[in-house]
């Protein structure tokens, strides 16, 4: 059976304002800049799920031309900001190859192994 992938953003992060000063060289004040996403990614695969979530850094504008305040954005530009860093595929692929080891063990805990009147926990 194939995996199947669910990729929620659960959160953004906005800072208010960011006050234009020497050190950033804005020719003017910010605000609700997004400076993180939070997201989880799960994946199910025969019955079994494994799940990951990471919040995740956004680097502040470089200057005010290309900056979008939290109210001019949507869905796609948050996966875009999200998916410059972080490999999404890469995360995927580990995933997968952890609910495989549910699905397949790769240990098995052997109780009791001298005493076979020993039940193992309960």
């Amino acid at each position: 059976m194939a995996a199947e992938f669910k990729l929620t953003i659960v959160n953004i992060l906005k800072q208010k304002i960011i006050v234009a000063d020497d050190e950033n060289k804005y020719d003017q004040d910010l605000s609700d800049v997004v400076i993180s996403i939070a997201y989880d990614l799960l994946v199910t695969k025969d019955g079994m799920q494994h799940r990951y979530g990471q919040d995740v850094k956004l680097t502040l504008p470089e200057n005010t031309e290309n900056f979008i305040s939290f109210e001019d954005i949507d869905e796609e530009k948050v996966l875009e900001w999200l998916n410059s860093k972080v490999d999404i595929d890469a995360k995927k692929e580990l995933m997968e190859i952890e609910v495989d080891k549910l699905i397949n063990p790769p240990t098995e805990m052997i109780w009791h192994p001298f005493d076979p009147d020993e039940q193992g926990p309960v």
